[in-house]
This record gives C-alpha cells, structure tokens and sequence, in this order.
C-alpha cells in the first residue's frame, strides 16, 4: 500500500467501517511509514475530540486509545478470517458426505453394490 491508498483509508479505518481484506498491507504502511503514522494519530485525535461526549471520562491520551482502537480492528479482522474459514469447512465437508452418499445412491440404483 502506497501513501496515497492509505490516506485513502484512514477515515474507514477510524470509523470502523474499514475493508478487512486492506488491513494487513494497512498495518504495514502505519509501521513503515512515519508520515502516515503520524496523520492517522491526528486525524483520529480529531475524530474522537469532534464525536466524544466531554461528560464521559474522556481522555487524550491518544497513542493508547489509537492503540486500543487498532486492537479492536485486528480482533475484528481475527474474527472475520475465522468465520470465513470455519464456513468454508463446513461447505466442503457437507459437499464431501453428499458427493459419496450421491455415488452410492447411484451405485445401489445400478445394483453394483448391494
């Protein structure tokens, strides 16, 4: 992911409705790249400053909330991944059983098997 593709990314990215499939090369643009880095801090500083309630104990420590935020996000895509895989599975495996129970219908109808 390039500078521009990033940027590009960084308000899904805060707000949460971000691209699963993006988030690995994300990561390593926001670990490679100083100037990213540092938009992504101040843009999600004025996200939350801008959409937070200042009755709530809000706090501006910004590095550990963006930290936790990040957290989410990788538990998110985690999750995502392991559904996906499990589903598949599933898929595969009930496609396996009624694929052999198919060829022995059809063997039993053909009397080659009893």
């Amino acid at each position: 992911m390039n500078c521009r593709e990033f940027e590009s990314n960084i308000q899904s990215f805060i707000t949460g409705e971000f691209d699963e499939r993006k988030y690995d090369s994300f990561m390593e643009h926001y670990n490679n790249c100083s100037e990213c880095r540092e938009e992504l801090e101040i843009l999600y500083l004025v996200h939350n400053t801008i959409n937070s309630d200042l009755s709530d104990e809000f706090s501006f420590n910004l590095r550990d909330r963006l930290k936790i935020h990040m957290k989410n996000m990788e538990d998110m895509v985690y999750r995502h991944y392991k559904y996906n895989f499990l589903k598949n599975f599933v898929i595969i495996l009930a496609e396996t059983v009624l694929s052999g129970a198919g060829i022995t219908f059809i063997l039993r109808l053909l009397n080659i098997i009893s």
